[in-house]
């Protein structure tokens, strides 16, 4: 029996020896390897300047010569910095892949609008058992308006959920002004009564010109 990679003859110990010692099995499976990366290579066309790519290139290789690796690196290199996220509040370039911010000021600038307005929805919620949705739904019954002056200006706070005190049952939805206004009067239905009529009861001239006669 001759052996199939250096033509040897030996004598089989098994009906599956093919190669006369181990050394001749793995060099012939590294010839059938480096021939088949050969036959990889043979018909390959550059990507930098669609030449053909020699045979005597490695197999890892996808260009056809050492100036064409230099170019599609560069090529690479500009593409990904083109590609490069940029900080969403000063749009900065960013030297990390995945990040958002440049830095911790720039991720506070960015987040704080987020982050108070989750805090506002989950105080209401806390608080007042009012989802964001039932929210919305409450101020479109009231037509986007203050539930006692009827402003569609919230104030400089927001729109504020008015409750019942005693039994936590929201009422409605204020403005700034009119939530404080509840609030200085102790949500005392007399005493907001008392104020109506001491705005509504009139005053003489006279008796507001003799107070400033006074020395």
């Amino acid at each position: 029996m001759k052996c199939g990679f250096c033509g040897a003859t030996f004598v089989k110990v098994n009906k599956l020896q093919v190669y006369c010692t181990p050394d001749c099995r793995i060099k012939a499976m590294l010839a059938r390897k480096s021939e088949k990366a050969r036959q990889a290579r043979q018909g390959r066309v550059c990507p930098v300047c669609s030449g053909a790519v020699p045979a005597s290139r490695t197999a890892s290789a996808s260009t056809c010569s050492p100036h064409c690796t230099s170019v599609q690196s560069n090529q690479k290199r500009a593409a990904r910095r083109a590609a490069r996220p940029r900080c969403k509040t000063c749009n900065a370039e960013l030297s990390r892949a995945g990040a958002r911010y440049c830095s911790y000021e720039c991720r506070y600038d960015g987040t704080k609008g987020d982050l108070k307005e989750q805090v506002r929805w989950n105080t209401i919620r806390r608080k007042y058992g009012l989802t964001r949705e039932g929210f919305e739904l409450l101020l479109r019954e009231q037509r986007g308006r203050c539930g006692i002056c009827r402003t569609t200006e919230p104030g400089l706070k927001g729109w504020s959920v008015d409750h019942d005190h005693v039994t936590d049952v929201v009422r409605g939805i204020l403005c700034t002004r009119c939530n404080i206004g509840l609030g200085w009067f102790r949500d005392d239905p007399d005493l907001l009564i008392q104020a109506a009529a001491y705005l509504r009861q009139p005053t003489a001239a006279s008796d507001r010109s003799r107070l400033h006669d006074v020395p």
